[in-house]
Protein backbone atom coordinates (compact mmCIF):
# COMPACT_ATOMS: atom_id res chain seq x y z
CA UNK A 1 0.00 0.00 0.00
CA UNK A 2 2.06 3.62 -1.07
CA UNK A 3 2.68 5.79 2.04
CA UNK A 4 -0.54 8.25 2.26
CA UNK A 5 0.32 12.60 2.26
CA UNK A 6 -1.47 12.30 5.55
CA UNK A 7 0.79 10.00 7.03
CA UNK A 8 3.77 12.39 6.49
CA UNK A 9 2.01 15.52 7.27
CA UNK A 10 0.91 14.55 10.53
CA UNK A 11 4.27 12.97 11.67
CA UNK A 12 6.08 16.26 10.15
CA UNK A 13 3.60 18.52 11.33
CA UNK A 14 4.11 17.21 14.98
CA UNK A 15 7.62 17.15 15.05
CA UNK A 16 7.84 20.91 13.75
CA UNK A 17 5.36 21.73 16.45
CA UNK A 18 7.52 20.26 18.61
CA UNK A 19 10.79 21.59 17.51
CA UNK A 20 9.29 25.22 17.79
CA UNK A 21 7.97 24.49 21.74
CA UNK A 22 11.49 23.80 22.66
CA UNK A 23 12.63 27.25 22.21
CA UNK A 24 9.01 28.59 24.06
CA UNK A 25 10.02 29.72 27.36
CA UNK A 26 6.86 28.92 28.80
CA UNK A 27 6.92 24.98 27.64
CA UNK A 28 10.98 24.46 27.22
CA UNK A 29 11.31 22.99 30.36
CA UNK A 30 9.36 20.12 29.17
CA UNK A 31 11.28 17.30 27.90
CA UNK A 32 9.88 17.76 24.26
CA UNK A 33 13.09 16.19 23.02
CA UNK A 34 12.31 13.16 24.85
CA UNK A 35 9.01 12.88 22.93
CA UNK A 36 10.48 13.72 19.50
CA UNK A 37 12.67 10.79 19.56
CA UNK A 38 9.76 8.56 20.79
CA UNK A 39 7.74 9.88 17.84
CA UNK A 40 10.21 8.89 15.25
CA UNK A 41 11.41 5.80 16.82
CA UNK A 42 7.51 5.27 17.00
CA UNK A 43 6.80 6.18 13.40
CA UNK A 44 10.07 4.52 11.53
CA UNK A 45 8.52 1.60 13.69
CA UNK A 46 5.66 2.41 11.75
CA UNK A 47 6.70 2.77 8.19
CA UNK A 48 8.30 -0.99 8.97
CA UNK A 49 5.34 -2.99 10.09
CA UNK A 50 3.44 -1.15 7.16
CA UNK A 51 5.23 -3.25 4.42
CA UNK A 52 4.35 -6.74 6.64
CA UNK A 53 0.50 -5.82 5.59
CA UNK A 54 -1.24 -8.58 3.79
CA UNK A 55 -2.95 -7.56 1.13
CA UNK A 56 -5.61 -10.42 0.30
CA UNK A 57 -7.71 -11.08 3.02
CA UNK A 58 -8.38 -14.31 4.92
CA UNK A 59 -10.60 -17.38 3.02
CA UNK A 60 -12.69 -19.36 5.15
CA UNK A 61 -16.22 -21.26 4.99
CA UNK A 62 -16.24 -19.13 1.72
CA UNK A 63 -16.30 -16.08 3.18
CA UNK A 64 -13.31 -13.54 2.76
CA UNK A 65 -12.81 -11.55 5.76
CA UNK A 66 -10.52 -8.21 6.90
CA UNK A 67 -8.16 -8.94 9.41
CA UNK A 68 -6.27 -6.16 11.54
CA UNK A 69 -2.80 -5.74 10.77
CA UNK A 70 0.04 -6.74 12.74
CA UNK A 71 0.63 -2.91 13.00
CA UNK A 72 -2.29 -1.68 14.26
CA UNK A 73 -1.61 -5.05 16.86
CA UNK A 74 1.28 -3.95 17.87
CA UNK A 75 0.19 0.30 17.89
CA UNK A 76 -2.77 -0.47 20.00
CA UNK A 77 -0.43 -2.56 22.13
CA UNK A 78 2.47 0.15 22.69
CA UNK A 79 -0.07 3.09 23.23
CA UNK A 80 -1.77 1.45 25.72
CA UNK A 81 1.54 0.10 27.91
CA UNK A 82 2.84 3.94 27.35
CA UNK A 83 0.30 5.24 28.50
CA UNK A 84 -0.29 2.82 32.07
CA UNK A 85 3.44 3.32 32.55
CA UNK A 86 3.38 6.80 32.66
CA UNK A 87 0.11 6.80 34.98
CA UNK A 88 2.27 4.11 36.96
CA UNK A 89 5.04 6.43 36.91
CA UNK A 90 3.35 9.44 38.25
CA UNK A 91 1.15 7.61 40.98
CA UNK A 92 4.24 5.40 42.49
CA UNK A 93 7.76 6.54 41.59
CA UNK A 94 7.12 10.15 41.06
CA UNK A 95 5.06 11.22 44.34
CA UNK A 96 4.47 14.74 43.59
CA UNK A 97 8.33 15.62 42.77
CA UNK A 98 7.49 16.69 39.31
CA UNK A 99 6.76 20.55 38.96
CA UNK A 100 2.91 21.06 38.07
CA UNK A 101 3.45 21.48 34.25
CA UNK A 102 5.54 18.90 34.00
CA UNK A 103 2.66 16.33 35.34
CA UNK A 104 -0.10 18.39 33.53
CA UNK A 105 2.27 17.24 30.44
CA UNK A 106 2.79 13.60 31.21
CA UNK A 107 -1.17 13.70 31.84
CA UNK A 108 -1.73 14.93 28.73
CA UNK A 109 0.60 12.93 27.09
CA UNK A 110 -0.95 9.28 28.78
CA UNK A 111 -4.15 10.22 27.72
CA UNK A 112 -3.15 11.18 24.13
CA UNK A 113 -1.82 7.40 23.91
CA UNK A 114 -5.03 5.70 25.65
CA UNK A 115 -7.45 7.62 23.65
CA UNK A 116 -5.17 6.21 20.49
CA UNK A 117 -5.13 2.77 21.63
CA UNK A 118 -8.88 2.56 22.25
CA UNK A 119 -9.12 4.62 18.72
CA UNK A 120 -7.57 1.73 17.40
CA UNK A 121 -9.57 -1.28 19.04
CA UNK A 122 -12.70 0.10 18.25
CA UNK A 123 -12.02 0.97 14.75
CA UNK A 124 -10.25 -2.06 13.73
CA UNK A 125 -9.52 -4.85 16.43
CA UNK A 126 -12.82 -4.99 17.56
CA UNK A 127 -14.28 -4.78 14.20
CA UNK A 128 -15.37 -7.36 11.82
CA UNK A 129 -15.66 -7.22 7.83
CA UNK A 130 -16.56 -10.01 5.52
CA UNK A 131 -17.69 -10.84 2.19
CA UNK A 132 -19.07 -13.44 -0.45
CA UNK A 133 -20.52 -13.68 -3.44
CA UNK A 134 -23.64 -12.11 -2.48
CA UNK A 135 -23.20 -9.06 0.39
CA UNK A 136 -20.67 -7.36 2.48
CA UNK A 137 -21.45 -7.74 6.17
CA UNK A 138 -20.36 -5.39 8.86
CA UNK A 139 -19.87 -5.66 12.54
CA UNK A 140 -19.16 -2.98 15.07
CA UNK A 141 -17.58 -2.65 17.70
CA UNK A 142 -20.78 -2.36 19.47
CA UNK A 143 -22.02 -5.33 17.67
CA UNK A 144 -24.30 -3.64 14.91
CA UNK A 145 -24.29 -5.72 11.86
CA UNK A 146 -24.77 -4.01 8.77
CA UNK A 147 -25.70 -6.31 5.40
CA UNK A 148 -24.93 -5.16 1.79
CA UNK A 149 -25.90 -6.51 -1.17
CA UNK A 150 -23.43 -6.45 -3.92
CA UNK A 151 -26.49 -5.64 -6.46
CA UNK A 152 -26.57 -2.29 -4.13
CA UNK A 153 -23.39 -1.01 -4.14
CA UNK A 154 -22.74 2.35 -6.37
CA UNK A 155 -19.28 3.92 -5.25
CA UNK A 156 -16.48 3.82 -2.80
CA UNK A 157 -14.33 6.58 -1.65
CA UNK A 158 -11.22 6.41 0.62
CA UNK A 159 -9.67 9.22 2.63
CA UNK A 160 -7.94 9.76 5.82
CA UNK A 161 -10.89 7.93 8.07
CA UNK A 162 -10.73 5.11 6.01
CA UNK A 163 -12.71 3.16 3.07
CA UNK A 164 -15.95 3.64 2.95
CA UNK A 165 -18.53 1.82 0.21
CA UNK A 166 -21.62 3.68 -0.54
CA UNK A 167 -25.21 2.30 -1.28
CA UNK A 168 -27.70 3.57 -3.83
CA UNK A 169 -29.94 3.89 -0.76
CA UNK A 170 -27.70 5.96 1.27
CA UNK A 171 -26.40 3.52 3.47
CA UNK A 172 -22.57 2.60 3.76
CA UNK A 173 -20.13 0.51 5.20
CA UNK A 174 -16.61 2.40 6.59
CA UNK A 175 -13.62 0.45 7.58
CA UNK A 176 -10.09 1.23 8.21
CA UNK A 177 -7.48 0.77 5.18
CA UNK A 178 -4.79 -0.60 7.49
CA UNK A 179 -6.70 -3.57 7.75
CA UNK A 180 -5.36 -6.78 5.99
CA UNK A 181 -7.23 -7.07 2.85
CA UNK A 182 -9.11 -3.55 2.98
CA UNK A 183 -7.72 -3.15 -0.51
CA UNK A 184 -8.55 -6.21 -1.60
CA UNK A 185 -12.54 -5.62 -0.86
CA UNK A 186 -11.77 -1.90 -1.99
CA UNK A 187 -10.95 -3.36 -5.57
CA UNK A 188 -13.74 -5.56 -5.62
CA UNK A 189 -16.20 -3.19 -4.43
CA UNK A 190 -15.01 -0.47 -7.48
CA UNK A 191 -15.58 -2.92 -9.58
CA UNK A 192 -18.68 -4.05 -8.79
CA UNK A 193 -20.00 -0.57 -8.55
CA UNK A 194 -18.77 0.08 -12.09
CA UNK A 195 -20.51 -3.01 -13.17
CA UNK A 196 -23.65 -1.78 -11.23
CA UNK A 197 -23.80 1.50 -13.08
CA UNK A 198 -24.17 -0.29 -16.38
CA UNK A 199 -26.66 -2.48 -15.16
CA UNK A 200 -30.31 -1.58 -14.46
CA UNK A 201 -31.87 -1.79 -11.28
CA UNK A 202 -32.42 -5.08 -9.85
CA UNK A 203 -36.15 -4.61 -10.09
CA UNK A 204 -36.10 -4.17 -13.52
CA UNK A 205 -33.93 -6.73 -14.20
CA UNK A 206 -36.68 -8.52 -12.49
CA UNK A 207 -39.20 -7.59 -13.92
CA UNK A 208 -37.99 -8.40 -17.03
Amino acid sequence: MPLKWQEVAVALSVVIALLVAKHIPFVSQLPLARVIGILCFGYAIFLSLRLLKADDAVRADGWSELRPSLMEKFGALVLAAFSALIIYAMLFIDRGHTASEQMAFYCTLAVLFGAGAVGIAFSSLLVRIRWNHNHIEHRSSFGKRTTIPWSQVRGVTSGWHGITIHTADGGKVRFSSYLSGAEQLARVAEHTARRNAILPPVEERDAS
